[in-house]
């Protein structure tokens, strides 16, 4: 366990470098539309993941204790993951993109660091592109 001055050094070196951002969605490789959005994402911010395991997902997220993290998940995935990984320090901002924005909305509401619900992949664009190096 880092001493607290630690945890501040490496909390300050992760916000000097830019985020890394990772989506999380079984349907990420076999889903035309999700290929379509995963060039998008590509283009639009520095570094970018995709997976379609939670626990490949978990591990890599884990692994990269020192850069922040912008997590896009599916709905169905969100609710298994977040759990788990909610109370990360690199995990800066999560975004659930799926297809029943209402249904989804309900349970992300437990979750400080979740910052929207989009079911429309440009309104998604839109709101990562801050975030765009």
């Amino acid at each position: 366990m880092l001493a607290p001055q630690d945890q501040a050094s490496t909390a300050e070196a992760r916000t000097l470098v830019r985020p890394i951002h990772v989506w999380l969605d079984q349907n990420v490789n076999t889903d035309e539309s999700n290929r379509i959005m995963k060039e998008k994402f590509k283009g639009s911010v520095h570094r970018f993941e995709a997976f379609d395991s939670i626990d490949q997902c978990e591990r890599f997220i884990e692994r990269w204790s020192s850069r922040n993290i912008v997590f896009i998940v599916s709905g169905s995935l969100g609710r298994e993951i977040l759990p788990r990984i909610h109370s990360l320090p690199q995990l800066l901002k999560c975004y659930v993109y799926c297809g029943n924005k209402q249904a989804n909305e309900q349970w992300a509401q437990q979750y400080f660091k979740i910052k929207g619900v989009f079911d429309s992949s440009a309104d998604l664009i839109k709101v990562i592109a801050p975030y765009h190096c």
